[in-house]
């Protein structure tokens, strides 16, 4: 498993399974990919 962390600057959009939420400035977020972690078709 990986991960990026950062703080935002400003207030910042993001989308998670097609809902658009928002984040303040100056919160601390932490994104962590599990390879693998779901099963797809193709």
């Amino acid at each position: 498993m990986s991960s990026y962390s950062f703080t935002t600057l400003k207030p910042l959009s993001y989308q998670i399974d097609g809902e658009v939420k928002s984040v303040d400035a100056d919160v601390p977020v932490r994104i962590e990919c599990a390879p693998a972690a779901l099963s797809t078709l193709g």
